[in-house]
């Protein structure tokens, strides 16, 4: 009798074990709504508890509490910057979309709630751009580098939210005015082989907001070759690079910061020439003014002033950018057209009728030693713009009393820089008294092209 209690006792105690598994396998089978909402976006589920979208954006948000339920899920905000639809429960599973304010200000912040019974999932919706692409997306100044990006197929490179980019984005404007320079369309523009090497020129990995920009700074960029920006700020505190002025600073992003810029930079090499500048006679007149004077830092050539009137070559006045003169008091001296010296020759309406007068700007270098000067290399602009901004002095239009050995930087109207090293000024009758017949000064240019 007792072993059959005892059997009995153990029958009765596995029964009841396994009755006690096959609930809890019941439960777990038909349990209720799951310990969390899952949410996803554009078939990407959200893991952290921050989304960044830009101002006016809509979202499609979809909210799961598992696959096999039905039930419902209640979806409020505590912020003014984000909305949601009036009827807003949606089933398990399903999605709804909430809409970003279009006057929200970047750093604006809303929580959204999503419940069902008591499970609650809360997700924060960041007003700014998930990528520096987004930034540009957003923005109705930028549509011609949207456009351009798309060409060049860089739209995924910038889009990775991996990496971490600063980019100096060109305005419409910009880009129209490049256009009109080169004498292209925007299609035939977003048709250059280069395109991708004239944006990534303007991208620079890593971010920089303003308050890590230093004047002086040179900045490589993702640009094949390794070429650098410089980037200066002016005595008004705007932000240059290149020249080109920053109209609107850190636009922060998921993956970096947009800098607005008011130019297209075009990627810059250094070309090198050797430039004899005849002095110029006095009383020449025309068919006579043959002594070639002046330089053209677009193609490192030496020109007359008939060279110019005549059209020799194709060369124009817009072309040229200094000449030399040998002044009774001035001595050595090299001066932009638009403020050379009428009595020797003059440019004007009223004498050789140039009909542009560029004013070419000087500024002696600081510290900057011949062997630094011989160093720059074809992939140093960046140097050469370096150079002509950190300059103490005032830029001038004329620089007299030259000497052999002084190195002087250069910005022409069309933002070349450069800088020119005197090598000789020559007496060319060898008799100590300059005359401006056969007398010339003797340079090394290093100029941006």
């Amino acid at each position: 009798m007792k072993k059959m209690n005892k059997a009995l006792r153990y029958f009765l105690f596995s029964s009841l074990v396994l009755s006690v598994l096959f609930l809890a396998s019941c439960e777990d089978e038909n349990e209720g709504p799951s310990a969390s909402i899952s949410l996803s976006i554009d078939g990407e589920t959200i893991e952290d508890d921050t989304y960044i979208a830009p101002p006016g954006a809509d979202i499609e948000i979809t909210a799961s509490l598992g696959a096999s339920s039905t039930d419902d899920i209640t979806v409020v905000t505590n912020g003014a910057a984000v909305s949601v639809p009036s009827n807003n429960v949606i089933t398990s599973g399903s999605s709804i979309t909430i809409s970003v304010s279009p006057t929200a200000t970047l750093d604006d912040e809303a929580t959204l709630t999503f419940s069902s019974g008591g499970v609650n999932r809360q997700l924060v919706i960041d007003v700014g751009y998930q990528t520096v692409v987004d930034a540009a997306m957003s923005d109705g100044n930028l549509t011609t580098l949207v456009a351009a990006l798309d060409a060049a197929d860089l739209v995924e490179t910038l889009d990775d939210q991996s990496a971490e980019y600063t980019v100096f984005a060109p305005t419409n404007q910009a880009f129209q005015g490049l256009m009109t320079a080169l004498g292209v369309t925007q299609d035939e523009l977003l048709a250059r082989e280069d395109l991708a090497d004239i944006l990534l020129y303007h991208v620079v990995e890593g971010t920089s907001g303003s308050g890590d920009l230093e004047s002086g700074q040179i900045i490589e960029t993702l640009h094949p070759d390794g070429l650098s920006v410089v980037l200066t700020i002016d005595d008004n505190d705007n932000i240059m690079i290149n020249g080109a002025t920053v109209t609107t600073s850190d636009i922060e992003t998921g993956n970096g910061v947009v800098h607005i810029i008011n130019q297209v930079l075009l990627p810059q090499t250094v070309a090198e020439y050797e430039a004899v500048l005849l002095a110029a006679p006095v009383g020449q007149g025309p068919g006579e003014r043959s002594s070639t004077t002046f330089f053209s830092a677009d193609d490192g050539g030496v020109y007359s002033v008939d060279d110019v009137v005549n059209g020799t070559d194709g060369i124009t006045s817009a072309d040229i950018d200094f000449g030399y003169y040998y002044g009774e008091n001035n001595n050595a001296s090299i001066a932009a057209p638009s403020d050379y010296p009428s009595n020797i020759y003059n440019l004007g309406a009223g004498g050789a009728n140039w009909s542009a007068l560029n004013a070419t700007m000087f500024r002696p270098t600081n510290n900057l030693t011949l062997d630094d000067f011989n160093a720059i290399s074809a992939a140093d602009a960046a140097r050469l713009v370096q150079e002509y901004e950190i300059a103490t002095e005032d830029p001038t239009t004329e620089i007299t009393d030259l000497s052999a050995g002084e190195l002087y930087a250069f910005k022409t109207v069309d933002n070349r820089y450069g800088i020119f090293f005197v090598e000789e000024i020559v007496d060319g009758n060898d008799d100590g008294e300059f005359d401006g017949i056969e007398d010339e000064i003797e340079l090394e240019v290093k100029v941006t092209q």
